[in-house]
């Protein structure tokens, strides 16, 4: 079997969980994408930020659905690196009429599965 392969899909599965928990603003979906003692770090609004993911999901929670405003689901994997059972992906999306980058880091729990455990995002749009 193609471990790397297999990987790769199923860090693939845990970003569409995010991206998909972004756009319709699923907690559930967002919450299986994210390891419980992740964190949040980067840049908007020329402000440095450091969020734990909760305070995160509560922040997202309290925003307006994307897919109800008609907002595109225009989110893509630009780009993964796999070294054992650490990965590491770099993606952009469109979130509530912004650009952003975001830098992400991935575990292989015991059960082959994958998590985010760490989320470095830039917003690239003028706000």
């Amino acid at each position: 079997m193609d471990t790397c392969g297999a990987d790769r899909e199923r860090i693939a599965q845990a970003i569409q969980l995010y991206f998909d928990g972004m756009h319709y603003r699923d907690l559930v979906r967002l919450r299986k994408a994210f390891h419980p003692a992740a964190c949040l770090f980067g840049y908007r609004q020329q402000q440095c930020l450091h969020v734990p993911v909760e305070d995160w999901l509560r922040i997202v929670e309290s925003r307006p659905v994307p897919a109800s405003n008609g907002e595109p689901h225009d989110m893509r994997i630009m780009s993964t690196d796999i070294s054992g059972c650490v990965a590491t992906a770099k993606v952009a999306y469109l979130y509530q009429g912004l650009r952003f980058v975001d830098h992400l880091t991935l575990l292989r729990t015991t059960d082959g599965e994958w998590v985010i455990v760490n989320k470095a995002f830039q917003c690239e749009s003028q706000e």
